[in-house]
């Protein structure tokens, strides 16, 4: 029984040097952490992730399921997570689905743009002690607010008459069925003229990289009174499973888009039905994804390495 009570010592003694050292190398591996984008296309969205530190770890540690879902629907997942306990570094791939990104946005916005995004890891630490961890945190920020279209009026038949300002535009999401989302907009016209001004058929095609992705039209028709205002709605549809497709050309053209809106009203001036382009607006639009990921990266990195400085020194 002594035997295998100094056995039973000398193992404890192991594992709480292991355990100091652990700690000790955490603290202090300075890490230098990035990222990039991996494989992108229609259906998938990868982001690779790499550490490099000053010595090994030596924690026997494996990521067998680590996955972020977003209003009830899985939207990424780690896909490989490649370290040993004996390197100075690491890498992971994480998956995102563009599609179920999608689905999971409809169905935060058929919540009344409300959802909770959850985060699930699940590893085992030398190679048997199972640890999950989850993290949820709810969400509600109001996209619809932010779309909030403008246009100025515009001569039309030779300048006898002036076509209506579009003022300000309100949204309101009306439900999704499949892959289409549907919504109203209630646009708020103003007539510069002195006389009445009936209007219809009011329509817009949305554009991303040559890929439509949103179209709208009414037939109601209103007639705006002179010098006055009319709230024209406008049924909207947008088209889920185009937006994965245009998003892959975003990133394999650096984070940058071409976005055009195309936007088309009937007016019957002087007994004359006038189709008129109320307006047509191209926009290059450039996003920093992949930069904000790595000043975030960058941050922990100095976080972490002045933290090791500190309890090192």
């Amino acid at each position: 029984m002594g035997l295998i009570k100094k056995l039973v010592l000398l193992f404890v003694l192991l594992l709480l040097l292991w355990g100091a050292y652990a700690a000790y190398a955490v603290v202090t591996m300075a890490p230098q952490l990035s990222a990039s984008w991996g494989n992108v296309n229609e259906n998938e969205t990868q982001i690779i992730v790499t550490a490099h530190w000053k010595r090994p770890l030596m924690i026997p540690l494996e990521v067998r399921y680590a996955v972020l879902n977003f209003s009830g629907i899985e939207i990424a997942r780690v896909e490989r997570f490649s370290y040993g306990p004996l390197s100075k570094g690491a890498e992971v791939v994480i998956g995102i689905d563009n599609h179920n990104i999608v689905r999971a946005l409809f169905r935060y916005l058929d919540n009344g743009q409300r959802g909770e995004a959850t985060l699930t890891f699940r590893t085992f630490l030398l190679k048997f002690i199972p640890l999950t961890f989850n993290f949820s945190r709810e969400v509600n920020e109001d996209i619809l607010s932010q779309m909030n279209f403008t246009a100025e009026s515009m001569p039309i038949l030779g300048g006898l008459a002036q076509s209506p300002a579009l003022v300000s535009t309100k949204v309101e999401w009306k439900g999704s069925t499949g892959e289409r989302g549907e919504m109203v907009a209630y646009m708020k016209l103003y007539n510069p003229n002195d006389f009445p001004l009936p209007i219809g058929n009011l329509r817009f095609n949305v554009y991303a990289n040559g890929i439509k992705v949103g179209s709208g039209q009414t037939i109601e028709s209103v007639v705006i009174p002179a010098k006055g205002y009319k709230t024209l709605p406008v049924e909207t549809v947008i088209y889920g499973n185009e937006i994965p497709r245009a998003w892959a050309i975003h990133v394999k053209n650096g984070e940058t888009s071409k976005l055009r809106i195309n936007l088309y009203l009937t007016v019957n001036a002087f007994g004359k039905n006038i189709d008129v382009k109320l307006f047509s607006q191209e926009e290059t639009v450039k996003t920093n994804i992949m930069e904000s990921i790595n000043q975030a990266l960058q941050e922990i990195s100095k976080n972490l390495s002045n933290l090791g400085s500190k309890l090192g020194g």
